[in-house]
């Protein structure tokens, strides 16, 4: 099975941290307008403020004067949490999970900047470009053992974004609804939206969950 270590350190907190009481005040007040948590799982200040600092030296999480809430849900045997940066201009999520994995990061630009632009332009990076971009990316988000067992299957720029999608397979066999998806802004070369299907708790090792080369093929 897969041994995932958690590369934060985390978790070792006992599970009632989480039910702890956390001020409405205080953690980061200087860069963020507010924290609020919309569902009534709390965590601790220290718990959150470790996961919020391991998202920040793993993503673009711009968080001046931004309003921060969170919520947690429990799924697959593990905690995820819903982390929520909004500013005037912009919308950040994230979905962290206990293993230290982000299964999902989205960042919503509120104003179209391109109104009233209709000229088409030559896209600003290659095919090559945007899937060595894709891919670090992919290493940010996932445990760096993980990352390399997905490979691109599809790389389009349609609309001006570079859609890039991504199959798994362990030990060189492919393992069947297991993905993930990219989607970069061909003008910035920012990844607005990252999604994966993998889940870290699931032991692949099983042969149920792999299909043969034969089969693959």
């Amino acid at each position: 099975g897969l041994s995932l270590m958690n590369p934060a350190g985390i978790y070792a907190e006992s599970a009632a941290e989480d039910s702890a009481n956390m001020p409405s005040i205080g953690l980061m007040g200087d860069e963020m307008g507010g924290i609020q948590n919309t569902n009534g799982s709390e965590l601790s200040e220290a718990k959150l403020e470790k996961i919020i600092k391991d998202v920040k030296t793993r993503l673009p999480i711009k968080d001046q004067n931004a309003e921060f809430n969170y919520t947690v849900d429990r799924s697959y045997g593990q905690n995820y949490y819903n982390l929520n940066w909004e500013t005037q201009t912009l919308s950040q999520q994230v979905r962290y999970g206990e293993d230290g994995i982000i299964y999902s990061y989205y960042s919503y630009q509120k104003m179209d900047r391109d109104t009233g632009q209709t000229t088409k332009q030559l896209p600003q990076y290659s095919q090559v470009e945007a899937a060595k971009i894709a891919q670090e990316f992919l290493g940010k988000c996932l445990l760096a053992e993980e990352s390399k067992n997905f490979s691109l299957a599809d790389n389009e720029l349609n609309n001006g974004n570079h859609n890039l999608r991504y199959t798994y397979s362990k030990n060189k066999i492919p393992v069947e609804n297991v993905t993930a998806n990219i989607t970069m802004d061909d003008k910035t070369g920012e990844v607005v939206s990252f999604s994966t299907s993998y889940d870290g708790m699931v032991k692949y090792d099983a042969d149920s969950g792999l299909i043969s080369t034969t089969k693959a093929e």
